[in-house]
């Protein structure tokens, strides 16, 4: 089945293509194997940024058109039977899975076909989102089914390390491997807010002295983006202004409750922008007031651009954002603690700086791109 005399070969798979965390995680990955060592393909669902990204740097890739994220018995049945003849037909030495479905799918898929090194990385668990209980039940039960079929499972926070599904399985199939970030060429402050005022949906005119608060976001209700809206409006007296960028299935009921709240003309959506974490300097606090999260490399992007961050304290999160050392926490789901803790940057110069200071300086030490590249790599060979 697999190749002799040849480098090892690696196919990653992702159920989506659009970009997330999960989804640059693998274009990092594949994207940085020394190429005379390593041979890569991605297979993923959908047609989103990641494949134009992909055919960007040529690296090889597969659509599969029945994969996504929704639940349905037939498209997962022609999913996998998708999965099992590329897999057959590149005979990858590894397959490195990534998204809760695909680590049952593609796992029990690489397992038919014999491959012996099996990895998932845990980017965070299903079970874990506001769901109803018995839901969770059943995706925390098939996360151990798949975790099972594994051989190991690389978790990207202490937190996702903690709270998998071991009973049974051995725990030396998990290790705890960081997101590493890399060097990142900021735009100056001016160019990016000139460059953000851009592509503001509704133009509205901004006074030159107004704080920005800004976020980079999936529009989903994991990223609880509408808490922070509210927050926004606690402070509508004050001259700030909130600039969001991303898209996603809620976007229109945020720009709804944005008006309904009264603050329309303090909050902007930019759409999707390639490389957002470009413009972060234009901010002068970041948000990320999300329901869950993994980690959050944006966060780690937000610190070596030196802007001082407001978070909520779930998931990974408190990993990177020490409460008063590198950042505010916040309560998940509490517009009264976030407009607070934004209040408190606003009023506080010497705080925004302290704190955005020691974020650049932790990122910089703990969150090493090379670190993960060369961690992830030991578990190819």
């Amino acid at each position: 089945m697999h190749q002799t005399n040849l480098k090892p070969k690696i196919g990653y798979i992702i159920t989506r293509s659009d970009w997330g965390g999960a989804q640059r995680y693998v274009f990092d990955l594949a994207t940085s194997l020394p190429k005379d060592q390593f041979d890569c393909f991605v297979i993923t669902g959908g047609n989103g940024p990641l494949i134009e990204k992909l055919r960007q740097e040529n690296i090889r890739f597969y659509i599969l058109p029945h994969l996504k994220r929704s639940v349905g018995f037939l498209q997962e049945i022609k999913s996998f039977q998708e999965i099992k003849k590329i897999l057959q037909k590149e005979c990858p030495d590894t397959v490195h899975l990534n998204s809760s479905k695909i680590g049952g799918l593609g796992a029990l898929a690489a397992r038919i076909c014999k491959i012996k090194n099996i990895i998932f990385t845990a980017h965070g668990w299903a079970f874990n989102e506001d769901r109803i209980i018995f839901e969770k039940i059943a995706i925390k039960v098939a996360a151990w089914v798949s975790l099972i079929l594994n051989t190991k499972i690389i978790c990207v926070s202490k937190k996702i390390f903690n709270e998998a599904p071991k009973f049974l399985i051995s725990k030396n199939k998990f290790i705890l491997i960081y997101h590493g970030i890399k060097t990142i060429e900021f735009l100056e402050k001016e160019k990016a807010q000139e460059f953000l005022i851009s592509r503001f949906e509704e133009q509205v005119p901004l006074p030159q002295n107004a704080f920005w608060i800004g976020a980079i976001s999936e529009l989903t209700k994991n990223k609880g983006v509408e808490f922070a809206l509210r927050a926004i409006a606690q402070l509508k007296n004050l001259d700030l202004h909130f600039i969001i960028i991303g898209e996603g299935e809620l976007k229109n009921h945020l720009k709804k409750l944005a008006k309904d709240l009264g603050i329309e003309n303090q909050v902007h959506f930019c759409g999707a922008i390639d490389n957002a974490s470009k413009y972060l300097k234009a901010f002068d606090i970041f948000s990320l007031t999300s329901i869950t999260e993994a980690l959050g490399y944006v966060l780690m992007e937000a610190g070596l651009a030196e802007i001082s961050v407001v978070a909520s304290d779930v998931g990974g999160i408190p990993e990177i954002i020490e409460h008063y050392k590198t950042g505010i926490l916040v309560a998940p789901k509490d517009p009264e603690s976030i407009a607070q803790a934004i209040d408190k940057l606003l009023k506080d110069e010497q705080l925004r700086v302290d704190l955005a200071q020691n974020l650049k300086e932790k990122v910089q030490i703990q969150f090493s791109f090379e670190k993960m590249i060369r961690e992830t790599l030991q578990l190819y060979k």
